[in-house]
């Protein structure tokens, strides 16, 4: 099976399938199921199904301002990178490749207490 590049993906269901026939089946499993039966992650797939974007184009957008503030930071964007473990099973440097990443996102990185790299070699990096 020929896989696309990843620069022409378009949303997070097209990255979702090049990942199941990347990974093996447990590291998929892990990504993209919910805790217990998974009712969350249905829940939550339904809610945004029915969210209709109205992309309005011609639109002036070099002064967009996306910031807000959380517990009196400011930040960059609306999104935080989720606590999530067991980043190893996906790339070697596991969550301090993922503290690299939010730290050029410019985005809060929420570590999971199932981290495979200790806090403070986390912490090291996101502050290189």
């Amino acid at each position: 099976m020929s896989l696309p590049p990843l620069a022409e993906l378009v949303n997070v269901l097209e990255v979702e399938d090049v990942a199941r026939c990347l990974l093996s089946r447990e590291a998929f499993d892990q990504i993209a199921s919910g805790a217990g039966a998974g009712l969350t992650v249905r829940r939550n797939r339904d809610a945004f199904d029915r969210i209709t974007f109205r992309p309005r184009v011609l639109i002036d957008v070099s002064q967009l301002d996306l910031s807000t503030e959380l517990f009196g930071q400011k930040l960059y964007a609306p999104v935080l990178v989720a606590p999530t473990g067991h980043h190893r099973r996906l790339h070697p440097d596991g969550e301090l490749a993922t503290a690299q990443g939010a730290g050029a996102a410019k985005t809060p990185f929420v570590v999971s207490q199932h981290s495979d790299v200790p806090l403070e070699q986390i912490a090291a990096r996101a502050a290189a």
